[in-house]
């Protein structure tokens, strides 16, 4: 049943693919500090609002209706999102407790904080643990 669905949903799961190994690539080459402040050094506040919207999706706003759409149309495919997103998790979990050894928010970092160049998004509280 998974690799039956796996394969009717090539094209997504090879972008999904691609973007995790593209990550990988960058996080192999660089630490996460300098990688953080090169990627910053891109930002404005228009990126700023994009990347909130972004993110407020992928805490679930976007997936929860997502997979309630596919529970009532398909549920095999409802799983199979759940599923990639459950593993999104933990691939993200595992890179930030055991492979950078530390877990903190770039607010939380003091060689960030000491940089009067990095850009940090206006009006909006960034969680420091």
């Amino acid at each position: 049943m998974f690799i039956k669905t796996a394969k009717d949903n090539k094209v997504p799961l090879t972008l999904y693919l691609i973007v995790v190994f593209i990550g990988v690539i960058f996080l192999s080459i660089d630490t996460k500090i300098s990688l953080q402040i090169n990627i910053n050094s891109y930002a404005n506040d228009n990126l700023d609002r994009l990347f909130l919207i972004v993110t407020k999706i992928a805490e679930g706003w976007g997936t929860v209706p997502i997979l309630i759409y596919f529970l009532i149309k398909d549920w095999k495919k409802a799983l199979f999102i759940g599923i990639c997103y459950l593993l999104t998790a933990i691939i993200a979990f595992v890179l930030k407790n055991y492979t950078f050894g530390y877990n903190h928010r770039p607010f939380a970092i003091p060689e960030l904080n000491a940089l009067e160049t990095y850009h940090w998004i206006k009006n909006y509280k960034m969680p420091t643990s």
